[in-house]
C-alpha cells in the first residue's frame, strides 16, 4: 500500500491524506439555490441573479477494512449567475457567465485545518444544439483572498480551472476539469461520467451538477 499524506499542501479533490492504490471512490451531493427570483425573467440585475450553492464531497476507500470514509471537502458559494449573456454566433451557440466568492475547507481545526477563500469568474461557452449532443467549454479564474493555511496552494492549484464536458442533456455527459499548478509537474485531471438517475429510476431528481 503506498500512502500519501498532504500537509500544507491541500488542495480540494487533488490532494488527500491516506490513500492507497486500491479501490477509490469520490462521493459528491451538489445544490445551487436562486436566492430572489424577480418578475422580469429577462432581468440581469444581480438581486434577481444571486445564487447559493454548496457542493460536498467524500473520498472514499473502498478497500480498506471497514470502507472508511477519509478526507471530506465542504465547499459553499456565493455567486452572481446569468444563465444566457444573449452572446451566441455560428460557433457558439451559447454563453453563460458565473462570477462571486467560494470557500473550500475540510472542516477541521488545529493543525490539520485546511481551508482557501476566492473569488472567481467562470464563463461558459456551448457549442452545438443543447438540447442534443453537444460540447461545454467552461474556464474558471480564480484570485486567492484567504489562504493562511495554504500560502504554498498555487503551486498544486495554479489560478485556473479548465472544464471540458461533451454530453446531452437526456443521456451520458463525459467531463473532464484540468488544473495546472505554477511549479513544473504539478497539476491534476479530474475526469467524470454522469448519467440522470431520473432515467434509471423513474420519479427520482437529479443532484449533482450544481457546483460552479
Amino acid at each position: 500500500r503506498r500512502h500519501t499524506r498532504c500537509s500544507r499542501d491541500w488542495s480540494s479533490d487533488v490532494c488527500s491524506s491516506d490513500l492507497h492504490d486500491g479501490a477509490n471512490a469520490k462521493f459528491q451531493i451538489s445544490f445551487k439555490y436562486r436566492i430572489f427570483e424577480g418578475e422580469d425573467p429577462n432581468s440581469k440585475s444581480v438581486l434577481d441573479n444571486l445564487y447559493f450553492a454548496y457542493t460536498q464531497f467524500s473520498l472514499w476507500d473502498l478497500a480498506g477494512d471497514s470502507r472508511p470514509f477519509k478526507d471530506t471537502n465542504y465547499r459553499p458559494s456565493l455567486y452572481y449567475y446569468l444563465s444566457d449573456t444573449g452572446v451566441k454566433n455560428s460557433v457558439i451557440s451559447r454563453l453563460s457567465i458565473a462570477t462571486g466568492f467560494e470557500h473550500e475547507s475540510n472542516g477541521r481545526d488545529g493543525d490539520d485545518s485546511r481551508a482557501v477563500n476566492t473569488l472567481f469568474v467562470k464563463p461558459t461557452m456551448y457549442f452545438g444544439d443543447q438540447t442534443d449532443w453537444h460540447w461545454r467549454v467552461a474556464p474558471k479564474v480564480y484570485a486567492y483572498v484567504g489562504k493562511s493555511d495554504n500560502e504554498d496552494i498555487a503551486h498544486y492549484r495554479g489560478y485556473m480551472d479548465l472544464e471540458l464536458a461533451y454530453g446531452r442533456p437526456d443521456s451520458w455527459e463525459f467531463a473532464a476539469t484540468l488544473r495546472k499548478g505554477t511549479r513544473k509537474g504539478y497539476g491534476s485531471v479530474d475526469s467524470r461520467v454522469t448519467y440522470p438517475l431520473a432515467r434509471l429510476i423513474p420519479g427520482t431528481a437529479e443532484i449533482g451538477r450544481a457546483h460552479v
